[in-house]
């Protein structure tokens, strides 16, 4: 009848045997490294969530420019730190692709890579917003004290008489507005990220930009009203 039985005598079956333990050695690598690989990821997005995009420590009172420019040397030092934690998320999802890449021309395959991509990315974006809510948080701070204290002077105005009035150096408005501009700066930091659905070339979808995100989080709407009503009490008084 042409049928036959193999057993661990034969060649032919000792050959298949080696040949599939390979497979399945070279399998169980590719998991682990998987599995280590998603627990770094989600490390990082940690570190990114728990981060500030503007730190700043008075300990002397200084000039507008001096807070302008200490503001400037804080975001770029955040932001650079951000990116460098962003930059190796992109790494280690490209080590990832590198064992899916030969199976991804069957339609399952491309859409769980697809799934996949689009979980890191939900976790990239709530990094980013908490980052940007605890940036404005420490705005706040800042300007209103933490833990029912008074806030720390942070910028020196002089205050002098001239024409029968009171001119304050520099203006407050002058300080209003620094102040206010941190939020846009915040927002222009954040455009430098891609979300990784762009990155790798996937479907957006529904998918926002990460400063959109954040330009309409009701939390941190609530917080920047906050600040901007402080302010304009300021101006007020």
């Amino acid at each position: 009848l042409g049928l036959f039985r193999l057993t661990y005598l034969d060649e032919m079956t000792e050959v298949f045997i080696k040949e599939s333990l390979l497979h399945l050695e070279e399998l169980q690598d590719f998991v682990d490294i998987y599995k280590i690989i998603n627990s770094v990821i989600v490390r990082l997005v940690e570190d990114i969530a728990n981060s500030s995009m503007l730190n700043i420590t008075v300990r002397t009172l200084g000039s507008l420019e001096r807070f302008k420019r200490r503001m400037k040397e804080s975001r770029n030092l955040s932001v650079r730190s951000i990116g460098e934690n962003y930059r190796r998320i992109i790494e280690y999802i490209i080590v990832i692709y590198d064992g899916f890449e030969t199976h991804l021309n069957t339609s399952e395959m491309a859409e769980r890579w697809t799934k996949y991509v689009r979980k890191i990315d939900g976790l990239a974006e709530y990094a980013m917003l908490s980052a940007s809510r605890n940036t404005l948080l420490g705005i706040y701070d800042l300007l209103n004290g933490r833990n029912n204290m008074k806030p720390d002077p942070i910028i020196g105005i002089e205050i002098t008489l001239k024409n029968r009035g009171i001119v304050f150096e520099p203006s407050l408005e002058d300080v209003v507005e620094t102040v206010k501009f941190i939020h846009f700066d915040l927002i222009k930091s954040v455009k430098v990220f891609p979300r990784l659905l762009e990155k790798f070339n996937l479907p957006l979808c529904d998918i926002r930009p990460f400063f959109q995100v954040i330009t309409e989080d009701p939390e941190c709407q609530e917080i920047y009203y906050q600040i901007n009503s402080g302010m304009e009490t300021i101006l007020e008084k």
